[in-house]
């Protein structure tokens, strides 16, 4: 696995869709998380409640939060993370990144740009 695939392995996608607030504000992240699902590459994968890569993946976010996401997204290409990224821009999504994953690879947030 790549450098880039392996950071953003565990993208956590803070799709609030069991959350009061967010169903009457008429968010579906669960329609965003399939429409990542069916734009991306085959070879990335996007898990759902349920499963155990899911319960891995948001297995830190949901210690640190009272809302569980819809879906975990692993991207296996930079052109997926940016379809990813593209996708949740056009819903204005609101989306987590794993902080393991950043401080596994010593990568740092600067200026709004990632580098490592």
């Amino acid at each position: 696995m790549s450098r880039l695939t392996t950071l953003f392995t565990g993208l956590s996608l803070a799709l609030l869709s069991a959350s009061t607030e967010v169903r009457r504000a008429g968010n579906n992240y669960a329609a965003t998380c399939q429409e990542i699902a069916a734009t991306v590459s085959s070879a990335s994968k996007v898990y759902y409640a349920g499963s155990p890569q899911y319960t891995k993946d948001n297995e830190h976010w949901t210690v640190s939060s009272s809302q569980a996401s819809a879906c975990s997204f692993e991207p296996a290409t930079p052109q997926d993370v940016g379809i990813a990224l593209q996708i949740l821009a056009k819903d204005q999504t609101p989306f987590a990144v794993s902080v393991l994953a950043l401080l596994a690879y010593d990568l740092r947030l600067t200026s709004g740009c990632l580098q490592g």
